[in-house]
């Protein structure tokens, strides 16, 4: 059961705060299982979001009950959502969807594509490596960029902070590593 390996997890690292993800879900993942199924129509609901919410509701059930606080991304919150008390999610697709979640009582923590993976290509030009799913970052645009800009004073209450992130699995070369990261970590 899912429990068993929370508690194991949860003896491995003993920190108050726990990610469990939740993001990157292929969408046919729940629709294509015959388990999933029945079990959406026992809930009366339909879609994947619904089910996904089901199953983070009774993980985040389970971690309070351990006396965790639930991270995700920003996907936990949609079918319905974790309960916004003991939680928090990161914002990845862009600063809206931090603001948005921080609007509808999340604890949010901004690390939007756009700003903060660092993986990101520090230029258009062609020959730049990095990826580009999120456009490209420059140094000058990760020290100018603002992740509270428009926010509300009551969605602002609700950062907990900001994230850099960066998927180092494709570079082979510690070269590309240091251009795309720094100075980029630094702001």
């Amino acid at each position: 059961a899912v429990e068993t390996i929370i508690d194991e997890l949860i003896d491995l690292f003993p920190s108050r705060y726990f990610h469990i993800g939740a993001d990157e879900v292929p969408v046919g993942a729940w629709a294509s299982s015959p388990k999933a199924r029945a079990l959406s129509g026992k809930l009366g609901e339909t879609g994947s979001s619904a089910l996904q919410a089901h199953f983070l509701k009774r993980v985040q059930s389970y971690m309070t009950q351990r006396g965790k606080v639930t991270g995700a991304w920003e996907e936990a919150a949609a079918g319905g959502g974790i309960d916004r008390a003991n939680s928090y999610l990161v914002g990845w697709h862009t600063l809206e969807a931090s603001r948005r979640l921080a609007a509808e009582g999340y604890d949010v923590v901004v690390a939007p594509g756009q700003a903060y993976y660092l993986d990101m290509a520090n230029s258009a030009d062609w020959h730049e490596c990095g990826a580009s799913w999120a456009g490209c970052s420059s140094p000058e645009a990760t020290y100018a960029f603002d992740p509270v800009a428009g926010w509300s004073d009551g969605e602002k209450s609700r950062l907990m902070g900001v994230q850099a992130c960066i998927w180092s699995e494709p570079m082979a070369d510690p070269a590309v590593f240091d251009r795309l990261v720094f100075p980029r970590l630094s702001a």
